[in-house]
């Protein structure tokens, strides 16, 4: 037989997971992933791109690369932002190309990278777009 307990202290009982308010869902829906090289990255397409970085480093196609490469940007001896480029690619001969990953474009970043662009005119800026996954119109 049980007792059911008084309204007046049913009231006061809350059932929660103190944790709960603590987890925060990722702004754009992507999840952190480890590559083969065990490097967490923001995303799966991240992680799928520094896995085909290291398939082309083992044939010897490109010589090295970076993950999360900062870039200082500084207009006329003044600092103006920092841009991090998802992958620093060296190639052989001493070339080096930045590569980016994106799901998807934000204005800030829009910008960061016409920065970037403009600064470094010598650097190819290489961006990797995610394939829509879902289609919308007509095909």
């Amino acid at each position: 037989m049980s007792r059911a307990l008084p309204k007046k202290i049913q009231d006061q009982i809350t059932y929660s997971y103190p944790g709960e308010k603590f987890v925060q869902r990722p702004k754009y829906s992507n999840r952190s992933c480890v590559c083969w090289e065990k490097h967490i990255h923001q995303s799966i397409l991240e992680s799928d791109y520094c896995n085909h970085l290291t398939i082309l480093k083992r044939s010897k196609e490109i010589r090295d690369f970076k993950i999360q490469h900062k870039i200082e940007i500084w207009v006329k001896d003044e600092h103006i932002c920092n841009h991090i480029v998802d992958f620093l690619v060296l190639k052989a001969g001493g070339i080096s190309e930045y590569h980016e990953v994106k799901g998807m474009e934000t204005e800030v970043w829009k910008i960061k990278r016409r920065l970037v662009q403009a600064l470094f005119p010598g650097i190819p800026y290489i961006v990797k777009y995610e394939k829509t996954k879902f289609f919308k119109g007509r095909r």
